[in-house]
C-alpha cells in the first residue's frame, strides 16, 4: 500500500516536473557535437582545466562520459543561453576554498 502511495507521489511529481520544463530544455545535441563535447570535458579534467576538472578521478570511470559531466552541462547551457540570446546563471553547491579561507574565484568558468 505505502509502495502504491509513493509510486502515484512520484508520478505527480514528475508530471508537475514536466509541466514546468516544457518548451524550457534545450535541444538534445547530435552525436558528433556530443562526442566532441566528452572528448574536450575529458580533455580539460586531465589537464585541470575548467570549467569540469574536478572530476578528473571519473575519466577511467564506468560512465558513458567519463570525467566530461559538468564539463557537459557548462556547455549545454551556456550554448542554449546563446541560442536563445539568454543570460545563464549555473549554480552547483561546489566550493572552492582558498588557503585563507575565502572562496577562490580564479577557476569559475565565464562564457
Amino acid at each position: 500500500m505505502v509502495e502504491a502511495r509513493q509510486r502515484g507521489a512520484l508520478s505527480r511529481s514528475i508530471d508537475k516536473l514536466q509541466d514546468l520544463l516544457a518548451g524550457k530544455v534545450g535541444r538534445e545535441p547530435a552525436a558528433a557535437e556530443w562526442e566532441a563535447a566528452v572528448k574536450e570535458g575529458n580533455e580539460r579534467a586531465e589537464r585541470h582545466e575548467p570549467p569540469g576538472y574536478l572530476d578528473a578521478e571519473k575519466v577511467d570511470s564506468d560512465l558513458p562520459e567519463g570525467a566530461a559531466g559538468d564539463y557537459l552541462v557548462w556547455v549545454q547551457a551556456t550554448d542554449e543561453g546563446t541560442r536563445r540570446h539568454l543570460d545563464v546563471l549555473l549554480v552547483t553547491g561546489m566550493r572552492r576554498r582558498t588557503g585563507g579561507g575565502g572562496i577562490d574565484q580564479s577557476s569559475w568558468a565565464r562564457a
